[in-house]
């Protein structure tokens, strides 16, 4: 069997834009925190064709820069154009991802000035401690999917773990 596409596929690939998306009537944010399940969501909403096509648009480390230097964008506002018309499904809904860092960014270039009134969708994870854990060990083999090639082999780091267990709590609780 396949890979769904939103697991095969980057999120910044053209497979996801819409041949003929809506005028944005409704926006939403999947909050959430790394290693919590929200690809996942955000897969299954996409794949409903009701809901856009959310991703973490607003990830500055990663996404952000690939996704805008896709669509040729220009300036952070070209950006958000250029997103929104690509990723809004023909019934006007447009979604977004964002861990709780991101949405600082968001928050702070004035993103958030541009979605008046944005519908929330919180997913977080109950075992914080098991989420720590696959998250030190992606980053440790730089393997976040199945897909993804091993780098390093993992190793246990109980400071690493702790760390993050207190960044995820953190997190959840800024959401």
């Amino acid at each position: 069997m396949a890979e769904p596409l939103y697991v095969s596929a980057p999120p910044t690939d053209a497979a996801f834009d819409f041949p003929s998306p809506g005028e944005m009537r409704k926006f939403y944010i999947v909050a959430s925190t790394p290693r919590c399940g929200s690809t996942f969501l955000c897969g299954e909403m996409w794949k409903t064709g009701l809901l856009g096509a959310p991703a973490e648009y607003f990830n500055i480390d990663t996404l952000m820069f690939r996704m805008a230097s896709r669509v040729a964008a220009v300036s952070l506002n070209d950006y958000l154009a250029k997103l929104v018309q690509t990723r809004t499904g023909p019934n006007g809904v447009f979604g977004t991802k964002a861990h709780w860092h991101h949405f600082k960014f968001m928050h702070f270039a004035g993103v958030m000035r541009h979605f008046p009134a944005p519908h929330w969708i919180w997913i977080q994870r109950r075992d914080v401690s098991a989420q720590a854990v696959s998250l030190v060990k992606a980053l440790q083999t730089s393997q976040f999917n199945s897909l993804q090639a091993t780098q390093h082999d993992p190793r246990f780091d109980f400071a690493q773990i702790s760390s993050m267990v207190t960044e995820m709590k953190d997190a959840n609780n800024n959401w």
